[in-house]
């Protein structure tokens, strides 16, 4: 009589596969993050000041740039209100500083034109609003898009 031949499976070193998945797995998502930074940084439009640092607050730069669409104002904005806070300035304070409010947009109030929006793909305008309280003080400021 003949023996049978019993029929082997081939042994995988499951360990290998799993660390081979794993190492694929990770130089793809690896590869991912660093497409995307390069489509978001190089490929796709910014905004008009993606080149541009911020600049100092200059009073005399502010009142030349009241309607300049090259956003001197909004550059400048970080250092003016670190340097300046405005909450809590009354409104001969605020004139004197950064002169007469803009012709601001309906609903804005006492405002101060900024510039472009900083987006890509909007038009539009930042304005900075201020809000005053009872006794005509700055309770709050916002930034403002039209």
């Amino acid at each position: 009589m003949q023996r049978e031949r019993k029929w082997r499976k081939p042994k995988r070193n499951w360990v290998k596969i799993v660390a081979i998945a794993i190492v694929v797995t990770g130089v793809v998502y690896v590869g991912a993050i660093f497409a995307v930074d390069f489509v978001l940084t190089r490929v796709l439009p910014r905004g008009p000041y993606a080149e541009r640092a911020p600049t100092a607050f200059s009073r005399e730069v502010w009142l030349a740039s009241g309607s300049d669409r090259g956003g001197a104002r909004y550059l400048m904005l970080d250092d003016l209100l670190r340097s300046h806070p405005l909450v809590g300035l009354g409104r001969a304070e605020v004139v004197e500083l950064l002169g007469p409010p803009s012709a601001s947009p309906a609903g804005f109030g006492t405002s101060y034109y900024l510039g472009p929006i900083n987006h890509p793909f909007r038009e539009g305008s930042v304005w900075l609003a201020l809000v005053f309280d009872d006794t005509d003080r700055v309770s709050a400021l916002e930034m403002r898009p039209q």
